[in-house]
This record gives structure tokens, sequence and C-alpha cells, in this order.
């Protein structure tokens, strides 16, 4: 979904409770979008990419800086793994200072996000003639597979994931 991580990590922050949410704003600036057509299987596409920067402002914030960090590092760590494969930079932050003990501070996060469509006969989206939805695709998990068909040949056997049931 477009923007999913812009709102989730945006619901996060807020649920930490490290500024009043009438304080803290977040919003996308720099949105790059690349269509694409690749199939991905079962009846779905890979329709496009939406490159962006997610951009945190916290006015008046009086916290604890490092905790501000670890919370978005955390949260980075946990919903955004591919960042390395997608070759994303580090955040950038800025911070002005209001007075002796409050500041503005911004972080500007890079994010990509795929756009995925599911073939659907009552979808919204119509190409190639063919209705679709948008919608995350789906995962499957391959437990058993073999190399060809002759079973009496060890490399042809089935080969059956251990920790599968």
């Amino acid at each position: 979904m477009v923007l999913h991580k812009l709102r989730h990590l945006h619901q996060s922050i807020e649920a930490s409770r490290l500024i009043m949410p009438e304080r803290f704003n977040s919003w996308m600036e720099d949105g790059k979008l690349t269509p694409a057509n690749k199939n991905l299987g079962a009846d779905q596409l890979l329709i496009g990419r939406l490159q962006y920067d997610a951009v945190l402002e916290f006015e008046g914030f009086a916290g604890s800086p490092a905790l501000l960090m670890a919370v978005v590092c955390a949260w980075l760590i946990d919903h955004d793994p591919t960042r390395d494969d997608d070759k994303l930079a580090s955040p950038d932050i800025d911070v002005d200072m209001e007075d002796d003990d409050r500041a503005t501070v911004e972080i500007r996060i890079p994010f990509r996000e795929d756009i995925e469509m599911v073939r659907d006969d009552s979808g919204l989206l119509t190409m190639n003639g063919v209705q679709w939805s948008l919608a995350g695709s789906a995962i499957y998990d391959v437990d058993t597979a073999a190399v060809g068909d002759d079973q009496d040949a060890p490399t042809d056997l089935p080969y059956t994931r251990e920790d599968q049931p």
C-alpha cells in the first residue's frame, strides 16, 4: 500500500507519547513514481513503485533526543528491513533550538513502497481490458520441492523442509 510506511511510523511515534499530537506532524515530499508491469503470479501485478521522503516534524520538542532517535531506529529495523537492499539513504535530522529547553526537530526518511494489484472482476482499475484492485501481494511459502520427475534418481526425490508439519 502506498504511504503505508509513513502512516504506520506516524502512528507509532504518536503511541510512544514522546510529544503531544498537536505538536507532531508528518508528510510526504519529493515523491517519484516509477511505473512497472511485473507479473507476481497468482493474478497479481507490481504496477509501480513510489519513492519519497517522509518528513517528521516535532515542534517544541523537550524530550530526550536519544529516545526519539531510538524510537525511529527501532521502527525502521522492525518495519523497513529492505532499506539496505533498496539502497535508501539514512535519515537526515535538522534541529532548530527555540530556547534553552525546546527545539523544532525535523527528521527526513527516504522510503520506497510497491504498488500492487490483484485481478478482481469488480475492481475499480482497468488495465489491458482486465479489472484490478489494489492489494498487497500474497506470499506463498514453499515447503516441498523436487528437481525432476525421475523418482529413481536421488536428486529428483521430493524435499520437504524440516520445520514444516
